[in-house]
């Protein structure tokens, strides 16, 4: 599969990751208002998300409440599954279901390598990541 960044104009490109920096940033104050946390959860979250934006798994929407979840969740920060409902319903627009298994693999994205590594080389922490996915 082609990059997604290969099939967009480099100006939609930008506007889609630029997008995707504010809302990352919108949700992440949404979660924890100005404790010292969220611009860091924030731009972390965008950092996952821009890079796997590359190949997505999921729109853009959808795969950014899953990484800002995957942050929260490897970095201490967690956040229930059901606030998330409420936390992108509130910045989206709509409710979104966080990390939901594929109807055709029955697995849950991040488990994947390619995505094991992604997720890895922005959170280097092998315990957080098998603490997340132990129960999928």
């Amino acid at each position: 599969m082609k990059e997604l960044s290969h099939l967009m104009t480099d100006d939609r490109w930008q506007k889609l990751l630029e997008r995707g920096k504010v809302l990352s940033h919108n949700l992440s104050r949404a979660v924890f208002g100005d404790d010292a946390v969220a611009e860091p959860i924030g731009d972390l979250t965008w950092q996952l998300w821009s890079d796997l934006m590359k190949q997505p798994p999921r729109a853009p929407d959808s795969l950014l409440a899953d990484a800002f979840y995957i942050v929260c969740k490897m970095t201490g920060n967690r956040v229930s599954v059901v606030k998330m409902k409420a936390y992108t319903k509130m910045i989206f627009g709509r409710p979104l279901r966080v990390i939901p298994r594929s109807k055709t693999t029955k697995q849950k994205w991040p488990v994947g390598d390619k995505a094991k590594k992604i997720i890895l080389s922005h959170i280097p922490d092998d315990d957080a990541y098998e603490d997340m996915v132990k129960e999928w």
